[in-house]
């Protein structure tokens, strides 16, 4: 019962770090759109709004550094919830069948 937990909220945890690392890369290659000469900063005419917004979306990641930490709670709590919710099925299941 306990390994069927764990297991859950290994999946679990790893598929959120998975997606805020995607998000993190989707959010530089996104700035980077901004930056015409490759040089790795946005300066001159590479500076618009909307330059100024997507390098403000990369420059605040504390969420994304926390992530790896933050996730363990967060994922230890829907794991326990999707484990009771099939413990509940496979018990109205099972009394199914024995009736």
């Amino acid at each position: 019962m306990i390994k069927q937990i764990i297991i859950i909220a290994s999946i679990i945890y790893i598929s959120l770090n998975v997606a805020v690392l995607i998000q993190g890369r989707y959010l530089k290659k996104e700035a980077q759109k901004y930056d015409l000469n490759n040089d790795g900063f946005i300066t001159g005419d590479e500076n618009t709004i909307e330059a100024e917004l997507a390098m403000k979306a990369v420059s605040n990641d504390t969420s994304r550094i926390f992530a790896p930490l933050t996730l363990i709670p967060i994922s230890g709590f829907f794991s326990l919830i999707i484990f009771l919710g099939l413990y509940i099925y496979r018990l109205i299941v099972t009394n199914k069948i024995k009736e």
